[in-house]
């Protein structure tokens, strides 16, 4: 005789493995340690969002490892955006300074020859 024929079931049955959870919290270990190759976090901490959100499944309750690839994925994406802005206006603040010009033209004469 098994254990729950003799006393019942009191537990339930296990749910079973999310592999879009699986998937969320692997996109998010990749975005957290993908955020300095910026335009790598971006779209696989989109992605892992996305997984994490489908992992509900049909029962509407979110398991412990696709809320925290949910989370991991949001702080990916947050410092890969934050990167990415920070270092276009690193990129257009430079362009328009006329201090470092000289030191543009003097690399691309030894470089290319003078063809700027």
């Amino acid at each position: 005789m098994f254990y729950d024929d003799m006393y019942g079931s009191h537990y339930g049955s296990p749910r079973p493995r999310s592999s879009m959870a699986t998937a969320a919290l692997v996109c998010g270990v990749l975005s957290l340690c993908g955020t300095f190759c910026l335009y790598f976090a971006i779209p696989i901490a989109a992605l892992g969002i996305l997984f994490s959100y489908f992992a509900k499944g049909q029962d509407f309750i979110t398991d412990a490892k696709a809320r925290s690839a949910m989370w991991l994925c949001i702080v990916g994406l947050i410092i890969a955006v934050v990167l990415t802005v920070v270092s276009m206006v690193n990129m257009f603040s430079y362009t328009g300074n006329t201090q470092i010009n000289p030191y543009y033209e003097q690399y691309f004469e030894q470089y290319f020859n003078g063809a700027a």
